[in-house]
């Protein structure tokens, strides 16, 4: 019998007149691609709804027996009573409400404007762990705190550090105004949006959801095994091929602290041009 999966929940939603999110697609793609590996392991499930309406949302939940749902995350416009859907908006009391009869629940992620506010009500249906935001986002900047963030989690890194090197690489962006490109709110006025607007939000009697990871076959390494470094010298001496030996057993070892995210920085300086 195969153990059961913990599933993925990713759900996305336009459709405001005049208010168009072209990027919501590039989101679903890239967290896809991303969690794809983990789901063709057999690690996760990944379950999408690309333009959520309130009734797939009240029917989603019981989708999926065994309370299997660890990650429930929105993309689209969003404000503080609730998340727009396909035809309407589900407000933020039914939706905690739905949310909090998932027992295997660990974080739900609210990639909208404005949603800090329903993280109360999340909290006290019992979800352990909410990302939110305290103002408006513009739709390029939330895709990208998405493929960032989701990228360190699937890599094997704990909610609190995947969190936390998402937020330092989007301080390195250049802060977008509101006036220029579309944001992702329900209201028609929240004034101007913070240049980090995103926090993760955790409930007290549940402090260890900060070190939740999904499954992995692999982790990052923590460990960095002083054997295997060699001082100038004793490289000298080395053949090419030993020098290729060791650079390729130095890189195996420390792969995820000497070299950056080289695909999140590539995608991050196209986006610009």
């Amino acid at each position: 019998m195969k153990p059961v999966r913990p599933v993925v929940v990713i759900t996305f939603a336009d459709g405001i007149e005049g208010a168009h999110l072209q990027l919501l697609k590039d989101e679903k793609t890239v967290l896809e691609n991303t969690l794809w590996d983990l789901h063709t392991k057999e690690l996760i499930e990944v379950y999408k709804e690309e333009s959520l309406s309130r009734q797939e949302l009240i029917d989603l939940l019981p989708r999926f027996q065994h309370n299997r749902i660890v990650i429930f995350h929105y993309a689209g416009h969003a404000g503080s009573t609730g998340i727009h859907t396909e035809g309407g908006e589900a407000r933020a009391e039914g939706l905690a409400a739905l949310l909090g009869q998932e027992k295997a629940l660990q974080l739900v992620v609210l990639n909208g404007c404005s949603t800090i506010e329903q993280v109360k009500g999340l909290k006290e249906k019992g979800v352990k762990a909410v990302i939110a935001t305290s103002s408006k986002v513009s739709d390029e900047v939330a895709k990208n705190f998405a493929a960032i963030f989701y990228k360190q989690l699937a890599k094997g890194y704990a909610l609190k550090p995947a969190f936390d090197y998402a937020i330092a690489s989007i301080q390195t962006e250049k802060p977008i105004k509101s006036n220029v490109v579309p944001m992702r709110s329900i209201e028609i006025d929240e004034g101007e949006p913070d240049d980090i607007p995103w926090d993760l939000y955790y409930h007290e009697d549940h402090k260890e959801i900060l070190e939740w990871k999904l499954p992995s076959p692999a982790g990052p390494k923590e460990k960095i095994d002083p054997d295997i470094y060699k001082d100038p010298e004793e490289l000298q001496s080395l053949s090419f091929a030993e020098k290729k030996e060791h650079l390729l057993k130095v890189l195996d070892n420390d792969i995820d602290r000497i070299i950056p995210d080289l695909d999140t920085l590539l995608t991050a300086e196209s986006s610009k041009r």
